[in-house]
């Protein structure tokens, strides 16, 4: 709970409200894209273009490693660009090995994106549904400081 009395009066809030960690990311300005109702950046879907918020600078292209649970890290491979649900402390054992994140959630502040930015990885956040809509070994284009994600080609599905 945020107990700064005049955040609360300058931005219309009582002072009994709370704000939810969801909430937070939301409160952060993305500073070259517009940002919908609920605070992330709108998803423009346009020739495999999808808008995030940029968290750390730079450019990577390589396979997509969609991450839903901590044993999943065992499956990276070098080069890869990590993809998860929200970026945690513990993906940092996988920095030196990947190229890229992309995380449905999380933020510029969050712990990860920091220790990312220390990397040099380039990292975009509050890419909705991320993890469903890439696959394992698509090739993906991640620009950080854009905040944009380009599927470059979907994966072949061997039989």
């Amino acid at each position: 709970m945020l107990k700064n009395p005049n955040y609360r009066q300058n931005h219309g809030m009582d002072s009994g409200a709370e704000i939810s960690p969801d909430l937070l990311p939301g409160l952060i300005d993305n500073p070259e894209g517009e940002f919908g109702s609920k605070g992330t950046a709108n998803e423009n879907i346009e020739d495999n273009l999808i808008k995030g918020v940029p968290a750390a600078p730079g450019v990577a292209v390589g396979p997509a490693a969609v991450i839903q649970t901590s044993e999943d890290l065992l499956r990276i491979g070098p080069n890869s660009i990590l993809i998860c649900s929200r970026m945690s402390p513990e993906l940092s054992i996988v920095f030196s090995l990947i190229r890229g994140i992309i995380s449905e959630r999380g933020g510029v502040v969050s712990t990860s994106a920091t220790m990312a930015r220390e990397y040099g990885l380039p990292v975009v956040t509050a890419v909705r549904s991320s993890t469903s809509a890439f696959s394992d070994g698509d090739l993906i284009r991640v620009d950080g400081k854009r905040g944009s994600v380009q599927i470059l080609s979907k994966a072949t599905v061997e039989l």
